[in-house]
């Protein structure tokens, strides 16, 4: 199990490492856990291509699973830490950045007091980022649109991208609005970065 500190550029917090009781952690050179707040931890583990993650709760001197999900992708998850849902509570989005187009699972949960709540939970998506605010927002970015430049490289080459803005209302996600750009001028951004 890795040691050390995880820090979150996300209210200035710190995702710390912490060491569970052996039974709840795979056994793993690719293990890592983050301390959620003082009773609940997050597990993120690869184990021979089996790869995923835990949330561990220690509730009344026993430890609960509060939530286990299988991921395609290896341990390349990206873990950001923030508070979607203004309850003064840890809300986590995990990412996969598998590969050059930043493959992998979205999964946003909310971490109540004796729950968790899975906000978005996206298996595989390609070509999209996401981000938690300072503010409690989730930004997800998603390059779409063909290449403007018919002889130019094919590679994540793109007509613009589509920026939703998501906002939390209790337990569900709702989105705010959609801003698109494009790369060029004569891109329209109503067609989804096509010429028109």
């Amino acid at each position: 199990m890795s040691r050390g500190t995880y820090s979150s550029a996300i209210l200035g917090g710190t995702i710390r490492c912490f060491g569970l009781p052996r039974r709840l952690v795979p056994a793993s050179a690719r293990t890592r856990v983050y301390e959620l707040d003082a009773r609940t931890y997050l597990v993120v583990f690869d184990l021979n291509k089996r790869a995923g993650y835990r949330v561990w709760q220690r509730r009344d001197g026993r430890w609960q699973r509060l939530f286990d999900r299988k991921i395609w992708t290896g341990p390349e998850l990206e873990v950001t830490v923030s508070d979607v849902t203004q309850d003064q509570r840890s809300d986590v989005l995990l990412q996969g950045v598998s590969g050059s187009g930043g493959c992998g699972p979205r999964d946003l949960l909310s971490i109540e007091r004796e729950r968790l709540v899975a906000l978005l939970l996206h298996d595989n998506e390609c070509e999209v980022m996401s981000e938690l605010t300072a503010d409690g927002l989730l930004l997800s970015r998603e390059i779409i649109g063909p290449c403007p430049e018919p002889t130019g490289p094919r590679a994540h080459c793109y007509g613009g991208v589509r920026t939703t803005i998501r906002a939390s209302s209790g337990r569900r996600l709702t989105t705010d609005r959609r801003i698109v750009r494009c790369v060029a001028r004569d891109l329209d951004p109503e067609r989804n970065c096509r010429r028109a």
